[in-house]
């Protein structure tokens, strides 16, 4: 996953910078480009399955909290909130926007597949996709053991996943283009059948005084069956996995693109 960061000026004279992590050039315009994302819409799915399951939880770590948009959600109603995520230039995104509304979140820098927390957790939520960008089953194995560790007896993790569908048919081999708030990106989508792997190429130019800046990025995801889904939390200690439609309580079909996962640590 290689990044790339490209200065052009008028002439088309261009310099670079080779960035090895996604995430760190587009961390300052990452909540512009994403301003689509309904994440209130999101927020109040996690509350109905917190009611629904009777849940009443004081402690949330957001896994992969990005620029801590969830996270900061979570710390105005009172939660005792742990942000992680392994880009630093996104964590620091985070902080800005946490100490501007005078919030306490604690931020972490871990990778998914390998992190521990000094307290446990009642609740554990990892949101849009971030858990597809696992590559493997056994570091997705690794990320469940974690969380399954991090949460208290009884605990609940709360995730979701793009399907194959949703990575195949939903994105595929496609491309777009948007433009938001001066800001140009490109999106270039491909899916491989056989290695269930999907590659973004991210393009942005972001204004800057009398020119633009370029940046290319590059991220991959994964998909996954439901049924290894099930099997891995399985084996990580999970004892009860419901898995639905996207902000929805009804069962996944072959035609859905995105799914919620629920997994409970037993009493």
């Amino acid at each position: 996953m290689e990044s790339k960061k490209v200065h052009a000026d008028s002439v088309g004279q261009a310099s670079s910078e080779v960035l090895v992590q996604p995430y760190s050039a587009i961390a300052p315009y990452y909540d512009t480009i994403m301003c689509d994302v309904n994440y209130d819409e999101w927020l109040s799915y996690i509350h109905r399955i917190f009611r629904r399951y009777d849940c009443e939880p004081e402690s949330v770590l957001d896994l992969a909290c990005g620029t801590g948009t969830c996270s900061i959600s979570f710390s105005k109603e009172g939660y005792d909130v742990v942000g992680i995520d392994s880009s630093e230039s996104m964590l620091r995104v985070a902080r800005e926007k946490t100490a501007k509304q005078n919030l306490d979140v604690t931020y972490l820098r871990r990778n998914m597949e390998d992190f521990s927390l000094p307290h446990k957790v009642d609740v554990v939520i990892s949101l849009f996709d971030s858990l597809n960008y696992i590559l493997s089953e056994k570091q997705m194995l690794r990320t469940y053991v974690c969380v399954y560790d991090a949460l208290q007896s009884g605990g609940l993790f709360v995730f979701d996943l793009n399907t194959e569908y949703g990575l195949a048919r939903g994105l595929g081999d496609t491309q777009l283009v948007r433009e938001d708030r001066e800001i140009v990106s490109i999106w270039r989508n491909t899916f491989d059948s056989e290695s269930k792997i999907a590659k973004l190429g991210l393009t942005l130019f972001v204004p800057e005084e009398d020119r633009y800046i370029r940046i290319d990025e590059t991220h991959v995801e994964r998909a996954y069956s439901l049924t290894v889904i099930r099997r891995l939390l399985n084996r990580a200690g999970f004892v009860e996995v419901r898995i639905f439609r996207h902000l929805t309580f009804q069962s996944p079909d072959p035609a859905t693109k995105r799914v919620m996962v629920l997994a409970k640590k037993a009493p």
